[in-house]
């Protein structure tokens, strides 16, 4: 399964925070985003409720720095497969990961 969603490129929608508050997952450390990243699958990160969960965007990318080693490449790879996932028309897609990627912020090799 893992190497046919790999090869389709459907997207696989994460919210690791969440997970490990809901029990979907015991620990941070046990989430598979690095698996399925490593593997090549479209994995994209997401909040699910930041509202009932209380965290952002910034908090999950947070997590995956400092539990899994993603680098800041690695986030910009997840960054765009969110848009590339959206449903947004392709015109709109192409304009939202332009106006990331032209950011001179973009390119820094910082850390999150």
């Amino acid at each position: 399964l893992l190497e046919y969603l790999a090869e389709s490129r459907l997207p696989i929608e994460m919210c690791p925070l969440s997970n490990v508050a809901t029990r979907v997952v015991e620990s941070i450390e046990q989430h598979p985003v690095r698996d399925y990243f490593d593997r090549g699958l479209m994995v994209t990160i997401n909040t699910d409720d930041p509202v009932m969960f209380g965290n952002s965007m910034e908090q999950e990318f947070q997590a995956l720095e400092s539990n899994f080693g993603f680098t800041p490449d690695e986030i910009r790879v997840l960054i765009l497969n969110g848009i590339e996932a959206s449903f947004l028309p392709p015109e709109r897609k192409l304009a939202m990961a332009n106006s990331f990627t032209s950011d001179p912020a973009w390119s820094e090799k910082t850390q999150l």
